[in-house]
């Protein structure tokens, strides 16, 4: 091979090598620096209970078609001053005849539920992905996006007192009208959990308590390193869905007392307890711990616990309907007024034209009865599986 050509290729080799001497260190620099990361865990919300109760407006007080005899208009008798006129009343007589007194009145009113946290969030599953870069020995900046399902339920202190509602309505008023002609009560509850989802975009800074790196002396790789960290940041929560609700409807039939007209009477209670404000979108800030393990130079495990912080957003709102089925012939009748006096009228025309029964208060829609505050904080524990690149 002639000597000129040897010398030229000389050359190229020395400034290829240079080349890679001077690219390497930048590449291994870089490489590794980077990481995604996909995870599962359970997310579940520490709610408080602290917040600030709304009662009602009792309603405005009539003459009833007895003399003398006042009542008041109320919309149910599930909560506030319909609860109240319904324990200090005894049925006793009608405008005209009279029937016998057996039981005493007992019931337990919705008031409790309504005047406090009713609704609260279960466990609930979720997955999401990290996207991290390191950006020393110490700190790594990561993007975190987490999805779940956010499924609201009644609590079950609230889940007893609606219950105890329905039965004590049903019981009370059989009580109350067993001796009239006809009398039927029934009181019914239906209770429906939330559905929903959440999504948690957050941005965060993972402090490294120990580098991880293996001591001079070690023959263990760099790459295989345990670190433990705190992790700080902050984001945005966004959830969507269907709220709980709770539906209470209450009825009682009967006919007037023997010997009068015999003129039914049919008045209907309906209630309806609801969350309200748990599907939103809010700030949240971000404190947490972890660890993670590298199983090699390219990839590992971690376990990681965070705390989404946000303003409280539990709500507890009503609404209320209260409805009198129009009888024939027209008639009225009231309880003893010695201790409270509930009016029925099952027309408000003819001789009890402007008459109404005790149950006719107005409508309520979204009336909210109970407003949460404090912090909310959700606890989201996940594993999940890195990939450096």
């Amino acid at each position: 091979m002639p000597r000129g050509r040897t010398m030229l290729r000389e050359p190229r080799a020395l400034a290829l090598a240079a080349a890679v001497a001077v690219v390497a260190p930048a590449g291994a620099a870089v490489a590794g620096d980077w990481e995604i990361e996909i995870h599962g865990g359970v997310l579940w919300a520490l709610t408080p209970t602290s917040g600030q109760a709304t009662s009602v407006p009792p309603g405005e007080t009539f003459q009833t078609v007895v003399p003398d005899v006042s009542s008041r208009r109320v919309t149910s008798w599930y909560f506030g001053d319909g609860g109240v006129l319904l324990r200090q009343t005894r049925i006793g007589s009608g405008v005209s005849g009279s029937y016998a007194y057996q039981y005493p009145v007992q019931i337990g009113h919705l008031d409790p539920v309504l005047s406090s946290a009713a609704v609260g969030r279960p466990f609930a599953g979720g997955a999401g992905l990290r996207l991290g870069r390191r950006l020393n020995r110490r700190l790594t900046a990561e993007l975190d996006v987490d999805y779940g399902r956010h499924a609201p339920a009644f609590t079950e202190t609230a889940r007893t007192g609606i219950e105890a509602s329905q039965a004590s309505f049903e019981s009370t008023w059989s009580n109350l009208l067993s001796s009239l002609p006809g009398s039927s009560v029934t009181s019914q509850a239906t209770l429906h959990d939330g559905r929903g989802h959440q999504l948690l975009a957050t941005g965060v800074i993972n402090v490294n308590l120990e580098t991880g790196d293996a001591p001079k002396w070690s023959r263990r790789s760099p790459r295989r390193r345990f670190v433990s960290y705190l992790t700080f940041g902050a984001g945005i929560v966004s959830t969507g869905g269907e709220e709980a609700t709770a539906t209470l409807v209450g009825r009682y039939r009967f006919a007037s007392p023997a010997g009068e007209s015999g003129a039914p009477f049919e008045e209907t209670d309906t209630v309806t307890v609801r969350s309200s404000g748990t599907f939103r979108t809010a700030f949240v800030g971000v404190v947490g711990l972890g660890c993670r393990q590298d199983l090699s130079s390219r990839w590992g495990i971690r376990f990681d616990a965070r705390a989404y912080l946000s303003r409280n957003p539990t709500r507890t709102v009503m609404d209320a309907r209260p409805s009198v089925t129009t009888g024939s012939p027209a008639s009225a009748l009231v309880t003893e007024a010695s201790i409270g006096a509930i009016q029925f009228v099952n027309n408000s025309a003819g001789p009890y034209e402007g008459q109404q029964s005790s149950l006719s208060g107005p409508p309520i829609a979204a009336f909210e009865t109970f407003r949460g505050t404090g912090i909310l904080t959700q606890i989201n524990l996940t594993l999940g599986v890195f990939l450096r690149f």
